[in-house]
């Protein structure tokens, strides 16, 4: 068994005051005898035992010695000395017994002691270990591989090295404890040496005389577990915590919370590497190596609020994150004047960098802010892909961001890149740094921050690279604000330009007489600029006129821009006329100009049929003008290029080759075609001739996987799609027929939305909304680019719900009406998936005017709430199927009036499904038609439990078979269960109706709950709690035979209104009371979740005030006539006439026949009446019980008196009483009310 790492003994206290030990696993499979070590056997080299008292003395003679002991153990008391030759000499001890070697005591040497015991080894609390060096292993090693230097450690333990005592290792000796796991909670001390804590199941160990060299694990073992939650000092030497080999995926965990210091001592750099080979490294604790180096990595790696400080600190898992926590640990040691280096690793032992082979993890994300005011260096190096989510700021002029990408494969063909999507803040100056592939060289970058120098800074030397550490406002850069372009046609900018995800602002320029107009006049091919935003961006030039570039040969990555552009010949809103790969860019606002002109690029050819550009990732959200030909919303004209994965939502108006996309594309080969693929436009098209919904004018070019959705206008070759070209160049492209219900030149390929979302269905790229795999289930009515189409662009894209992923732990959540409808999506009604309600639904929640009632006006079309689940036709019906979990929500203010509808109700139709936790308050449910239900209209092999229900129900219809099935919580109950539920809805149909259920059928259950609400109808089977009942059963289930107005139900127990107001009608049920709630009917306990609660229901017993008795007609009473009285007593036979007082005329006189109300109060919340009251349940109780009720009550034994009024009784004396003719004698006890 593995060592456990709690060693602490507990005690438990047992009946009669006995204590009992409840002893550690650890120890509980030990023997508890500590001793010397026992039974050595010298089996190489020479060494001598001598044992005296309490102290064990092994001199040894030899440079090595190994000896085999029957067990090493070491109580606290005890002494193990070693007397060697030297610090280089190592004494092997091996336990060859079956017990675990336990040390307490101390052990001292001028040498390195090994102990190799596969049952395991503890450093008990009490254990002093002073040596020049120590190993403490599960493994083993031969004798021969001992002598022969060849330290290669081997064997199938399964069991722990465990230190909890102090270890301290001098002349700079060594520590190794390796195990497949090792845990220290003691302190551990080797200055100037070496500490290795290994979880391993094979390693070899290299020694130079006492130092150790290295340790290697040669191989892992699953699951190993190294942990440090003491202390190691290794100051001016290196700290080892490793699990597995590095080609091994065997998920070892290094754990860290305890102090790790291994401080740079006389010049020596302190080392402090934790390390989990393709397991998981979770960092806490303190790590300090101040000047020193610290490594922390793994496959996966958790960081929790740990202190690090170091000169330099590697970070090197196979992915990381850096979230708010982590961040904070590296701004402390940037701050601290430490370096931080953050790098990844692959977790595949197979991939061949030399073939550019980049495997499929080691990216770095950036996901919390970084800042710091030191002049040191953040290094980001990834495997892979570096994603900078959040911003990155050095404040300090010399601080400096360096981005190493792609270091799993060399830099030839290395599709790798970092991606800015918040910025990196840094000072002017040489401080950003990048470097591309393996064998790829380092390039600094200049950092520019201001718009005085932008243009100067390039304009020195427009070969180098350069970075903006800063966003700039170019409003200031003259009196003019006229901006002057760098490069020139002559001239061209031929370095790189990197953004940093910084804005320049305000480039203004006015020139209509100048070509080359933009932020960069004219780039050369070896240019790339990326990483930039452009607002407010205005400019007016002649031809090759862009916001970023007027004529651009290199590439383009990343930019976006704002604002106006206006030229005459090749104008775009990115660049005029382009010769370079452009992606992931998007251009807002308005692009005017005469010929080939485009919301991105006026034109696109790189003039080299072995070069075709590279288009992707394009989006324009620009409205084109332009009088004359190709015009576009993307692209005016496509030459010798590849676009894909693009779309334009714009305006376009031209007056030949004017389309959504792109106005004209062609390569002028009939050869090597121009290509579009994955691309879509949505915005309106207007031109003359060859004018087309995505495509102008389509020649010797190709057209696949594309379509258009916009009205398109012209007066000749006027197509949907294509204006004008050839079919047999396009592909599974067509246009929305929907939207654009002209007469199109190519009406062949008019499809509906519908047609074209199940054409792009299964395509690369595409998404038909994302369906099950998107939080919240997503649906659209066109399709869109995955990835690429912006939230604010998807067409008719709606996400279901709030979240969740519709599965058990994992529910669709819904927090409004709309959310609560889209259940009845054909996607998901039938599906069986899991909902939540997330908060309570009333008439201001979102879109109640909607799918409910807008002011005095249902809705859909007067019709109100459509239920969920329909049944119209055994042909036409979908039944819910789900589970719906309301947690304890409530659905209030539910309208419907659906006169030729079935199965009305919150839920219409449900099958196999289990709703539970809701309540559906002051509904309002009309129709002419059969089944309805508040909550639910029918109920098929399904479970309700936990709900409720209030409001009103009208079915005014009647069905020879079905009968009306109208029930204040659901209609019809089909094989299926009701709990724990109630309804006080007023309920009224003609047949087969019930308070909680109408219909009870077919091995249907009712059990534990309860109806209040009036029942009426004018057929046949009507009842408090059910209305009809077939071979079904209802246990512990009532209904209230006043508030009814039922006497009867099919099934269940009739109650009075105070009965069903006595918890004990409920004793059969998981409830509670509580005296802080007015007395009533029970309750759901979730309906005040708040009040901490442990039952399913709760009563409320408050003391309740006195019934008001039923209306008599009032007679006037004569004020001067006495009121006789004869009481008869059993017991002396005589006769005594009372002399009442005169009762106040608002008093209810006593008529003949009828009981006049009487009242005894009996204790705090009951009293005595003389006949039951109306709406109230009543007991009736005998003059002997009455005497019991008073005695109980402190009253006496003797009498009962009961007031007639405020100012007179009449004494009931043992053995009955006589009244006058017409009153009987009852008396009845019911709730106790404030009299007047």
């Amino acid at each position: 068994m593995n060592f456990i790492p709690s060693y602490k003994n507990s005690f438990r206290i047992l009946k009669g005051g006995k204590i009992s030990l409840v002893v550690s696993s650890f120890l509980a499979s030990t023997t508890l005898t500590f001793a010397a070590p026992s039974g050595g056997v010298v089996t190489s080299g020479s060494a001598n035992i001598s044992q005296n008292g309490k102290v064990t003395d092994i001199t040894q003679s030899t440079q090595k010695a190994s000896i085999n002991w029957n067990k090493f153990n070491i109580a606290s008391d005890e002494t193990v000395n070693f007397k060697q030759p030297n610090s280089s000499s190592i004494t092997l001890n091996r336990v060859v017994g079956n017990e675990k070697s336990i040390i307490n005591g101390a052990l001292n040497a001028n040498g390195q002691v090994w102990i190799i015991n596969s049952n395991g080894v503890l450093f008990g609390k009490g254990a002093s270990i002073n040596t020049s060096g120590l190993l403490a292993t599960t493994k083993d090693i031969s004798d021969a591989d001992f002598q022969a230097g060849n330290y290669k450690f081997t064997g199938n333990s399964n069991e722990s090295v465990i230190n909890l005592g102090t270890i301290d290792v001098v002349n700079g000796g060594s520590v190794i404890l390796a195990a497949n796991e090792v845990k220290n909670e003691g302190t551990i001390k080797a200055i100037r040496g070496k500490i290795h804590l290994a979880g391993a199941d094979e390693y070899t160990v290299n020694l130079n005389g006492n130092s150790l060299v290295n340790l290697i694990v040669n191989k892992g073992v699953l699951d190993a577990l190294v942990k440090n939650s003491g202390t190691i000092i290794a100051n001016g030497g290196e700290v080892y915590l490793t699990t597995n080999a590095v080609n091994e995926l065997l998920k070892g965990v290094v754990n860290n919370t305890g102090v790790i210091e291994a401080n740079s001592l006389a010049g020596i750099t302190g080392h402090v590497e934790l390390f989990a080979h393709g397991g998981t490294a979770n960092i806490d604790g303190s790590i300090i190596a101040k000047d020193g180096f610290v490594e922390t990595s793994g496959k996966e790696f958790t960081f929790n609020d740990a202190k690090i400080e170091a000169g330099e600190w590697l970070i090197d898992p196979v992915n990381v994150t850096i979230d708010d926590s982590l961040a904070t640990a590296i701004e402390t040691q940037l701050n601290n004047n430490g370096d931080v280096t953050i790098k990844t690793e692959t977790s595949s032992s197979t991939v061949d960098t030399s073939n550019n082979e980049n495997g499929t993890d080691g990216n770095i994300y950036v996901n919390s802010e970084i800042t710091w005011n030191t002049a040191q260096k953040l290094t980001l190096d990834a495997y892979n892909d570096i994603f900078i989510n959040k911003s990155i700021t050095a404040t300090n002029a010399a601080g400096q961001v360096a981005l190493y990408y792609g270091q799993g494969a060399v830099e030839n063909a290395n599709t790798a890149d970092y991606y800015v999507k918040a910025p990196i803040n840094l000072k002017a100056g040489d401080n950003f740094i990048t470097k591309l592939g393996s064998n790829g060289n380092a390039i600094t970058w200049t950092v520019v921050t201001d718009a005085a120098t932008l243009r100067s800074t390039i304009d020195a030397d427009k070969t180098k690279n350069y970075a903006l550490g800063a966003n700039i406002d170019l409003s200031t850069v003259s009196a003019t604000n006229n901006w002057n372009p760098i490069g020139t046609n002559s001239d061209q900018f031929s370095g790189k330009f990197d953004g940093l995800g910084h804005t320049i602002s305000n480039l203004h320029i006015n020139n209509s007489s100048k070509d080359y107009i933009g932020l960069f006049g004219s780039t050369s091919t070896t240019s790339l600029i990326k990483n930039l935003h452009l607002t407010n961006v205005d400019l007016e030039g002649k031809n090759f006129v862009g916001g970023l570039i007027g004529y651009g040969r290199g590439d383009v990555s990343n930019v976006s821009v704002q604002g106006k552009v206006k030229g005459n010949d090749y104008v775009g809103g990115l660049i005029g006329y382009g010769r370079g790969d452009v992606s992931n860019v998007s251009v807002q606002g308005k692009v005017k100009g005469i010929n080939n002109v485009g919301g991105v690029l006026g034109t696109s050819n790189s003039g080299d049929y072995d070069q075709f550009n590279s288009l992707q990732h394009l989006i324009s959200s620009v409205n084109v003008t332009g009088v004359g030909y190709s015009v576009g919303g993307l692209i005016g004209s496509l030459g010798i290029s590849n676009l894909s994965s693009s779309y334009s939502v714009g305006s376009v108006k031209g007056d030949s080759k004017v389309g959504g996309l792109v106005g004209s594309a062609n390569s002028a080969s009939s050869t090597k075609s121009t290509n579009i693929k994955k691309s879509y436009a949505t915005g309106s098209v207007s031109g003359t001739s060859e004018v087309g919904g995505l495509v102008g004018n389509l020649s010797n070019a190709k057209l696949e996987n594309s379509y258009s959705s916009n009205s398109v206008t012209g007066t000749s070759r006027t197509g949907g799609l294509i204006g004008h070209g050839s079919s047999t160049d396009i592909t599974n492209s067509f246009y929305d027929e929907e939207t654009n219900t002209a007469v199109m030149v190519d009406s062949v390929l008019g499809k509906t939305k519908a047609e074209i979302l199940t054409a792009f269905t299964g395509k690369t790229g595409w998404s038909v909304g994302g369906g099950a795999a998107v939080a919240g289930y997503e649906i659209a009515l066109l399709p869109y680019l995955t990835s690429v189409t912006k939230d604010a662009d998807k067409s008719g894209v709606t996400t279901l719900f709030a979240g969740g992923m519709g599965v058990d732990g994992d529910a669709y959540t819904i927090t409004n009406w709309n959310q609560l409808q889209n259940i009845n999506n054909a996607n998901i009604l039938t599906k069986g998936n899991f909902f939540s309600l997330l908060n309570d639904l009333g008439a201001t929640t979102t879109g109640y005017t909607i799918q409910v009632k807008n002011g005095a006006t249902l809705a859909n079309d007067g019709k109100g709430w459509n239920p969920i689940g329909y049944f119209k036709s055994y042909s036409d019906q979908s039944l819910f199927a789900g589970n719906f979990d309301g947690l304890g929500h409530t659905v209030k203010d539910l309208f419907i009036n659906r006169p030729d509808d079935q199965f009305n109700g919150l839920f219409g139709y449900i099958d196999n499904s289990t709703i539970k936790n809701i309540g559906v308050v002051n509904a309002n449910i009309q129709s002419n038609n059969i089944f309805g239900g508040v909550l639910a209209g029918g109920v098929l092999n399904s479970t309700i439990e936990n709900a409720y229900s209030t409001g009103i129900l009208n079915i005014s219809v009647d069905d020879n078979y079905w009968g009306t099935a109208a029930g204040g919580l659901v209609g019809i109950l089909n094989n299926s269960t009701i709990n724990n539920s109630y309804s006080t809805v007023k309920t009224t149909g003609i047949s087969k109706t019930g308070g909680l259920v109408g219909y009870l059928s077919n091995s249907s259950t009712i059990n534990n709950s309860y109806a209040t609400g009036e029942v009426t109808g004018t057929g046949n089977n009507i009842g408090g709690l059910v209305g009809s009942n077939t071979s079904s059963s209802v246990t512990n289930s009532f209904w209230d035979t006043q508030t009814s107005g039922q006497a009867t139900s099919a099934v269940g127990v009739g109650k009075t209104t105070a009965q069903m107001q006595d918890k004990s009608t409920f004793d059969g049920w998981d409830i509670q009371e509580d005296s802080t709630i007015a007395k009533g009917t029970p309750f759901l306990a979730w309906q005040k979740s708040g009040n901490g609660y442990t039952k399913t229901w709760v009563i409320g017993t408050k003391g309740a005030t006195p019934p008001t008795p039923n209306p008599v007609d009032p007679k006037p009473q004569d004020t001067n006539k006495g009121v006789e009285r004869i009481v008869r007593s059993i017991a002396n036979q005589t006769a005594t006439t009372v002399n009442l007082p005169n009762m106040e005329t608002s008093t209810t006189p006593n008529n003949s026949g009828r009981n006049t109300n009487i009242s005894f109060s009996q204790g705090e919340n009951q009293m005595l009446v003389s006949r039951p009251i109306e709406g109230q349940a009543t007991k009736r109780v005998s003059l002997s019980e009455a005497r019991q009720m008073q005695i109980q009550n402190g009253g006496s034994s003797e009498e009962v008196i009961v007031p007639l009024s405020n100012s007179s009784i009449i004494q009931l004396i043992d053995g009955g009483v006589n009244l006058p003719s017409g009153v009987e004698q009852e008396f009845y006890l019911a709730d106790a009310k404030e009299e007047k």
